[in-house]
């Protein structure tokens, strides 16, 4: 399964970021998913809930923030944002469209407790 080994990548990310002292004070780890990193949300939380048991931090919880696809169109130059995997300008119906965001998949936060 695809998402058992971000929510690996992601505890991985996690240890070599903070101080090993810290750990077990991390309260929520934040994600920022496009919707073409092609995760699905709830297998990525039982994934990463069911490895979250063999760290320092098992009490730590998952917040993912799902990111909408983000399109500029290069004739009429207008950006839309929507949650279709439709590749044309709503406004001119161009296709010669630049895909701006909606595939990120990316740590934006990672919440300590303090002492």
């Amino acid at each position: 399964m695809h998402e058992t080994t971000v929510a690996a990548n992601i505890i991985d990310i996690v240890r070599n970021s903070i101080p090993s002292g810290d750990l077990a004070k991390i309260a929520a780890i934040r994600l920022k998913v496009g919707l073409l990193a092609n995760v699905m949300k709830d297998s990525l939380l039982f994934s990463f809930n069911s490895l979250k048991e063999n760290t320092p931090f098992p009490s730590a919880i998952l917040e993912i923030n799902e990111m909408p696809l983000i399109i500029k169109c290069l004739d009429c130059e207008k950006e839309n944002t929507g949650n279709d995997f439709i590749f044309c300008c709503p406004a001119c119906r161009s296709t010669h469209i630049e895909v701006t965001g909606g595939d990120e998949l990316s740590i934006s936060e990672i919440i300590i407790n303090p002492d």
